[in-house]
C-alpha cells in the first residue's frame, strides 16, 4: 500500500516582504547610472557634481524587466488604423494606414534586429528603426524615404540649394523630449503639405531630395549639442558674404619691362653675423611658440569632449549625410594616384547637412557628438566603431566590423564576392531569384510634389528671421511686402544685437528699380541702388537724413547721351562730371545765390586732345561769370610753354531797343603764352 504523505510536502504559505531588496535594487542602479556616464565620457569631480547624477534612471538598464528592451520597441501585432483614416478628410492612400504582409516581414525583422542589438550592446542608445506615421502606424524608416526628383532650376542637382530650400520651406520644431527617441516621423509628403517638423522630419525630406536628384545622401541619427539642437544660431557669425557693389574700379598692375642692359651688384663686404644669429634666435622662439600652441591645441580639443550639462551626450538629432565614393552612387569616383603609381579609388567620405538651418560642414565639425546609426532607401546601418569624434569615424558601409547591416546584401553595389581558386564567378552571372535574402520595398509614401505657388512663397509664414552673432538676417517672401523688400540684414557692433550698426536692405520686382538700401546709423547715411534698365539710367543715390547734407548721383555714362557719370548736390552748388564726351567736356559746375535761385557762375573743365586730334583751340577750361558779364577761357599748355593762353570776354552794356549789339575789342583781353 502507499504510504502516507507526510507533513513536508504539505504547502507552505509565508509573507512575502516587497521592501526586502529595495536597497540592493537601489545599488544597482546607481552603480548602471555610473557605468553608462562613464561609457559616455562623463567625468565628474567633486562630491556636488556626482550628487546631480545620482538620481538620474538609467533607462538603458536592463534591470526590472528589462525597461531597455521596451524603448523604441516594435508592434509584432501590426495594429492598422483603417477605420480611422479610410474616409479622413486628409484622403491619405491605403499605405498610409495598412501594411503590407512584406512590411510587417520587415518589421518583424526590425524589432528581432532591435532586440539583438539591445543584448549585445546593453549599454548603447536605443535605435531608431521604426515610428508611427502621421496615421498611427509603425513604418520602417528606410521604407519613409521617397527620392522624387523636382523641375525647378535650383532644386536639380545643387546639394547647396536643395538644402536651403529646405531650411527656408520647414519650420524647424524642436522635440519636446529631447532626450528620448522621437514620437512620430510623418512622411515627407505631409511635411511639404504642413510645413513644420522635427529633425528625423527635415532630414527624412532632404535626403528625399538629394537622393532624387542624384546624390548619395543618407539619413543619420545620434546626439548633437544644444544650440544645434534648439536651432540656436546665436554664437554663429553671419556665414554668407554681404551682397555690395565696389564703385571703385581695381586699376590692373602694370607689369615693368625688365631693362636690357643693368649694371653688376657690388660685393657685399659688410659682416652678417648678427642678423644670422637673430635670424636663428627667431627661428627658435617661432619653434617654441609652435609647440606651445599645439599643446594648447590639444588641452582645448580634450575639454572639447567633456560635458557641458548633464544632457550633453542625450540629446537625440537627426541629419543628412552625403557619402562621396558610395559604392551606389552615380556620381564620378573621386580617385588618387598611390606610391606605386597605380590610379586607385580614394576612400568613402562623409558631408553633414544640418537640415534646419541647411548650412553644410565636413564631418570633423563640432555641433555633432555621436552617431548612432544611418539609413537610406535601401537599407539600415548600425555604427559599431569606438571613436572619441564624428571626425574619427570610417565611411566604407562595406566593413561589416565598423557598420552593421540590417538587410545582408542591400543595395546590390555593397555585396561582395570571395571567390576560392577553383571558382570563377563573373559579373552579373549571379541570378537575382536565388538569392535568398531580404530587401526593402519601394516607399509607402506618395511622390513628392510642391507647387509652383509654395515654391515662390518659400517661407512658411512669408518672412523668416534668424539671430546670429552680432547680427539678424530677415528674409521675405516675394511680394509680401508692399516696397518689395526681400531680405534685411542688420549689424550690430554687440553680440547681443542691441547697438545696430548698418542695415542692408534688398528688394526686387519694384517700378522704380531699386534692388538695394544700405543705411548706416552712425551718420543717417542711406544709399540706393538700382538695377540697369531704368530710362535716366541711375545707378545709385546718396543722401543723408538732414537735406541740407550733400547728395551724391551716379550713372551708367555708357547707356547715356550725354555720358553724364555723377552729380554731386550741395546747398547752393551742382557738380556734374562726364565721362567720353564729344566735345571733351569732363566737369561742369553750377554755383547759386544763397538763396538757391539766381545762377552766380558755371565752370566747364575739358580733356587735354590726343596727339592724332587736329584741333585749333585745346581748351583746358571756361568760366561763366553772371555778375560781372564775363567770360573766361583758359587752354591746355602748349609744347614747350611756360604759361597757358588765356582769353577774358566782358559782355557789353545792353543796348537801346532796336539797336545791334556791337562787337568791342576793347572788351576782349587776350593772353598768348608764345608771344
Amino acid at each position: 500500500m502507499p504510504k502516507p504523505v507526510t507533513s513536508k510536502y504539505q504547502k507552505f504559505s509565508s509573507v512575502i516582504d516587497t521592501n526586502k531588496h529595495a536597497a540592493k535594487l537601489k545599488e544597482i542602479e546607481e552603480r548602471h547610472a555610473e557605468e553608462l556616464d562613464m561609457f559616455f565620457g562623463y567625468e565628474e569631480e567633486g562630491e556636488e557634481e556626482c550628487s546631480e547624477f545620482e538620481n538620474v534612471e538609467s533607462e538603458f538598464s536592463l534591470s526590472e524587466g528589462d525597461p531597455a528592451l521596451q524603448i523604441g520597441r516594435i508592434d509584432l501585432s501590426f495594429p492598422e488604423t483603417r477605420e480611422e483614416f479610410q474616409d479622413s478628410p486628409q484622403c491619405y492612400p491605403p499605405s498610409y494606414y495598412t501594411l503590407s504582409p512584406k512590411e510587417r516581414l520587415l518589421l518583424l525583422y526590425a524589432e528581432n534586429f532591435r532586440k539583438q542589438f539591445v543584448l549585445n550592446y546593453p549599454r548603447r542608445r536605443a535605435l531608431v528603426l521604426a515610428l508611427p506615421n502621421e496615421c498611427k502606424v509603425q513604418k520602417f524608416v528606410c521604407t519613409t524615404i521617397r527620392p522624387t526628383a523636382f523641375a525647378y532650376p535650383e532644386l536639380i542637382s545643387s546639394v547647396e540649394e536643395i538644402s536651403k530650400f529646405v531650411a527656408d520651406f520647414v519650420q524647424y520644431e524642436p522635440m519636446d523630449d529631447e532626450t528620448n527617441l522621437p514620437t512620430r516621423l510623418i512622411s515627407p509628403d505631409t511635411l511639404l503639405r504642413k510645413r513644420r517638423g522635427n529633425s528625423y522630419e527635415m532630414a527624412t525630406l532632404l535626403a528625399s531630395m538629394l537622393i532624387g536628384a542624384g546624390h548619395p545622401a543618407m539619413v543619420v541619427s545620434g546626439v548633437a549639442r544644444q544650440e544645434t539642437v534648439h536651432n540656436d544660431q546665436r554664437n554663429v557669425p553671419y556665414p554668407y558674404p554681404i551682397v555690395t557693389e565696389d564703385d571703385v574700379e581695381q586699376e590692373e598692375a602694370k607689369e615693368e619691362k625688365p631693362a636690357k642692359y643693368k649694371l653688376r651688384a657690388l660685393p657685399d663686404l659688410e659682416s652678417h653675423l648678427e642678423e644670422e644669429m637673430a635670424e636663428i634666435h627667431r627661428r627658435r622662439a617661432e619653434e617654441h611658440s609652435r609647440i606651445e600652441n599645439e599643446l594648447l591645441r590639444k588641452q582645448m580639443a580634450e575639454l572639447e569632449l567633456l560635458a557641458v550639462d548633464r544632457y550633453h551626450y542625450r540629446r537625440s538629432h537627426a541629419w543628412v549625410a552625403v557619402i562621396n565614393n558610395a559604392p551606389w552612387s552615380i556620381k564620378p569616383k573621386i580617385t588618387y594616384t598611390d606610391v606605386n603609381g597605380d590610379v586607385v579609388e580614394a576612400p568613402p567620405t562623409a558631408i553633414f547637412i544640418e537640415p534646419s538651418t541647411g548650412f553644410m560642414c565636413e564631418s570633423g565639425c563640432k555641433q555633432y557628438i555621436l552617431i548612432d546609426s544611418v539609413w537610406n532607401q535601401y537599407n539600415y546601418y548600425v555604427n559599431k566603431q569606438t571613436y572619441q569624434r564624428v571626425s574619427e569615424l570610417r565611411w566604407d558601409l562595406r566593413e561589416i566590423a565598423d557598420w552593421g547591416h540590417m538587410l545582408p546584401g542591400e543595395p546590390p553595389e555593397m555585396r561582395t564576392y570571395k571567390v576560392s581558386s577553383d571558382e570563377n564567378i563573373a559579373d552579373g552571372d549571379t541570378d537575382i531569384n536565388e538569392e535568398k535574402h531580404l530587401d526593402a520595398i519601394c516607399s509607402w509614401v506618395n511622390r513628392l510634389h510642391i507647387g509652383y505657388a509654395d515654391y515662390e512663397h518659400r517661407f512658411p509664414k512669408s518672412e523668416k528671421k534668424v539671430q546670429y552673432y552680432g547680427a539678424i538676417h530677415e528674409r521675405f517672401s516675394p511680394y509680401s511686402q508692399r516696397d518689395g523688400k526681400v531680405m534685411q540684414l542688420t549689424l550690430f557692433n554687440d553680440k547681443m544685437c542691441t547697438d545696430p550698426k548698418v542695415r542692408y536692405e534688398y528688394y526686387k520686382n519694384r517700378f522704380d528699380l531699386m534692388e538695394q538700401l544700405v543705411y548706416t546709423y552712425e551718420n543717417d547715411h542711406y544709399e540706393e541702388r538700382f538695377a540697369k534698365g531704368r530710362t535716366d539710367s541711375l545707378k545709385s543715390i546718396e543722401y543723408f537724413s538732414d537735406s541740407s547734407l550733400p547728395r551724391k548721383l551716379k550713372f551708367i555714362s555708357s547707356s547715356r547721351l550725354d555720358t553724364l557719370e555723377t552729380i554731386d548736390l550741395t546747398p547752393g552748388l551742382i557738380i556734374l562730371n562726364y565721362t567720353g564726351q564729344g566735345d571733351r567736356c569732363c566737369y561742369r559746375e553750377y554755383l547759386y545765390k544763397p538763396n538757391g535761385v539766381v545762377l552766380k557762375k558755371v565752370v566747364e573743365k575739358f580733356h587735354r586732345a590726343e596727339k592724332d586730334d587736329i584741333v585749333a583751340n585745346d581748351i583746358a577750361s571756361r568760366t561763366f561769370l553772371f555778375q560781372q558779364n564775363k567770360i573766361i577761357i583758359k587752354f591746355h599748355y602748349t609744347f614747350g610753354a611756360l604759361t597757358a593762353t588765356t582769353v577774358e570776354f566782358t559782355k557789353p552794356p545792353k543796348p537801346d531797343y532796336g539797336t545791334e549789339l556791337v562787337y568791342d575789342e576793347k572788351l576782349t583781353k587776350i593772353y598768348r603764352s608764345d608771344e
